[in-house]
């Protein structure tokens, strides 16, 4: 970020499916590097401590049958994260606007086709996604 014209208020991060979790990590570790997180198709397996701590937006989409995850996982998180802002004393309106849960219905996605496997290209090219990351 020294070297290049980089604004910091508009350094996103995201990961898909084990690229999620990968993103999860990273951001038990050093979440101040990034403004917003894109959590897709994925289970959070670090601690939402940092994150909760510094502040840091995120959206967290899977479908509602995904083949390799399960929506009870990022319920489970998004319920963990909204209750870390809670005891900080945040209102629901300011909770909605750090953490959001976007679980996807079956036609949302192609018929007969994975969810897993096409959800990548649906969520990269979906307005109301990629509009909440780039806001």
């Amino acid at each position: 970020m020294n070297e290049y014209n980089i604004d910091p208020q508009r350094v996103y991060l995201s990961g898909y499916s084990f690229g999620g979790e990968t993103v999860s990590l990273v951001m038990a570790k050093r979440p101040e590097l990034y403004s917003r997180v894109l959590h897709m198709a994925s289970r959070w397996d670090g601690s939402v401590g940092a994150l909760v701590e510094q502040e840091i937006p995120v959206m967290m989409v899977i479908g509602d049958d995904d083949e390799y995850y399960r929506v009870s996982d990022a319920e489970r998180t998004y319920l963990g994260i909204r209750r870390k802002y809670e005891a900080k004393g945040f209102t629901d309106e300011e909770i909605d606007e750090l953490v959001v849960l976007d679980v996807k219905t079956a036609d949302y996605f192609y018929a007969d086709a994975s969810q897993h496997e096409v959800g990548a290209d649906l969520f990269a090219s979906d307005s109301e996604i990629m509009g909440w990351l780039f806001k």
